[in-house]
């Protein structure tokens, strides 16, 4: 998996990935409640995960796991 982009745009954090992101899926399941998370296919392993993040914490938390997955290798 490789995650391409990063937004935030008010209480949302949009991640753009390629390729099987089942474990930041899990990773985030751990932190967020099921209704915070959302999936968009895009096209053929292009997909939008958007995360709704409610308080300041909560977008440190995404900032935090997304930095794990950048740094996967």
């Amino acid at each position: 998996m490789k995650i391409l982009k990063v937004e935030k745009i008010d209480e949302e954090v949009r991640i753009l990935v390629v390729g099987d992101y089942s474990g930041l899926l899990d990773t985030l399941l751990q932190h967020f409640d099921v209704e915070d998370i959302r999936l968009f296919y895009i096209c053929f392993h292009v997909n939008i995960i958007k995360v709704r993040c409610w308080s300041k914490k909560a977008h440190e938390t995404v900032e935090a796991i997304i930095a794990k997955f950048r740094n996967r290798r």
